[in-house]
């Protein structure tokens, strides 16, 4: 029993002892970044003594319009003790710094007053305050709310930094990305620039299902790191898609950043069960334009990135050329993406029995289409494939069967171009095109595409 108390002594003592320590080190480690607004210069000097023993980084006003203009430029300072008379008013002082207080940045505020005057207690914490304390400040009193604001200054960071942030990777989430990318749209002009860079990382699934979602993260961890290394704008907008906000960089310059990122990205190595793993990225740029907002920036770089993926992946690419794919990037994304991936072999069988071939009319209306689709900034083969899709889905389908049907309708319209054409083929494509002409350029792909060219009892009109 004697050993069992002695043991429990010994333990408590120690235990003992761990408290006092750790409260100690509380009491000394953490250094803030404190902005002291004083008239009196006597009291503010003795105030700062107080503080700089503590080890905290003392900035001293006699001015609270000086001091708010600093507090504005100064991202580090962390708390603002400010006597209540000082000029402008302190209320004020405190009123405008909480303002600065957002979600971006956490401030504690501790107004000094005197004890007699509880009615400009309550209306400093009304006005912004956290705390009070009374003229003049005693040092234990001092460093005690001190340490309260270290605390609440402490929860209210790592509050911003997991609603901010990306848990796995550390970049910013989707929310607080485009929060700031709309912010640096709002601030540039023709003289300051501004470029986003969308980052896909190749064939992620397959990654995660031969390698194991650990190495995965491990991916997505490296891949941010990177995107990161030179104090970028950087966030998570999903799953294994990053962005980067490039303040000051036209569009040229971006792809020369997003060449090198692919580089340095395809140099990695990522420990694997199987030894180390290397990865590689598609990269999409897009140049903010007059008028643009966020969305329209973001859209502008997906379809980069959606060329870089067609065109072989582990690349970077500007958005496609094209009056209409320029100036309207939203839609722009929703008739590439509208391009599938899918054979027709894979579409249902009761689609496939009511398919028919078209008639040589309506393929000359369709070649005419791809001009147009093509013109607009569209490859040969996803005009063609989209043109396809429409035919399928409308029950009308090429005279020859397989994979590749998109060649088929490329090579009948280069027969057409080439005046191999009978009957009033020619003139129907002549006619169509004209029509299109008619049409102002900037609406010319929407008003085509809504047309009623699929309707299917028209289709069957023009086979009859």
């Amino acid at each position: 029993m004697c050993q069992i108390r002695g043991a429990f002594v010994g333990v408590a003592a120690v235990a003992a002892h761990e408290i006092r320590a750790t409260l100690t080190w509380l009491r000394k480690s953490y250094a803030m970044r404190i902005a002291l607004v004083d008239t009196n210069a006597a009291t503010r000097a003795v105030t700062a003594d107080m503080l700089k023993a503590r080890s905290h980084d003392v900035l001293s006003f006699a001015n609270g319009a000086r001091a708010l203009d600093r507090i504005r430029a100064d991202a580090d300072i962390d708390a603002v003790i400010t006597d209540v008379d000082v000029r402008p008013s302190g209320m004020e002082l405190c009123w405008e710094t909480r303002l600065l207080a957002s979600k971006k940045r956490s401030i504690y505020v501790l107004l000094i007053a005197s004890s007699d005057d509880k009615a400009r207690w309550i209306e400093a914490l009304d006005c912004g305050a956290d705390d009070v304390i009374e003229r003049p400040p005693a040092s234990d009193q001092l460093y005690a709310k001190l340490r309260s604001a270290e605390r609440v200054i402490r929860l209210q960071r790592e509050l911003i930094r997991m609603g901010t942030r990306d848990f796995l990777t550390g970049a910013y989430n989707r929310r607080a990305f485009f929060e700031e990318a709309t912010e640096a749209c709002q601030e540039a002009s023709t003289r300051c620039p501004l470029s986003v860079i969308l980052i896909d990382i190749d064939r992620f699934k397959a990654i995660n299902d031969h390698y194991g979602h650990d190495v995965g993260d491990q991916a997505l961890q490296a891949v941010a790191r990177e995107a990161a290394r030179e104090g970028l704008v950087v966030g998570r907008l999903g799953g294994d898609e990053f962005a980067i906000v490039l303040r000051g960089t036209p569009l040229a310059d971006a792809l020369a950043h997003a060449e090198d990122l692919r580089q340095r990205l395809a140099k990695m190595t990522i420990p694997s069960g199987e030894g180390l793993m290397q990865l590689t990225c598609s990269l999409g740029t897009g140049e903010l334009e007059a008028g643009d907002t966020i969305d329209d920036l973001m859209k502008r770089a997906d379809l980069a990135l959606y060329r870089a993926k067609e065109e072989g992946r582990n690349r970077a690419a500007t958005p496609p050329t094209g009056y209409w794919l320029k100036e309207k990037p939203r839609q722009a994304v929703s008739l590439v993406r509208s391009i599938a991936r899918q054979a027709p072999a894979a579409l249902p069988k009761r689609e496939r029995r009511k398919s028919a071939p078209p008639s040589d009319a309506l393929l000359a209306r369709i070649s005419a289409i791809v001009d147009l689709l093509i013109r607009s900034g569209l490859s040969e083969e996803g005009a063609a494939q989209l043109m396809i899709n429409r035919m399928l889905a409308s029950g009308v389908d090429l005279p020859q069967k397989g994979s590749a049907r998109w060649r088929d309708l490329l090579a009948w319209r280069a027969e057409l171009h080439r005046g191999a054409a009978w009957g009033d083929v020619l003139g129907e494509y002549q006619r169509f095109t004209a029509l299109i002409e008619v049409i102002p350029p900037h609406e010319r792909v929407e008003r085509v595409l809504q047309e009623a060219l699929w309707d299917r009892r028209r289709t069957r009109h023009d086979q009859s």
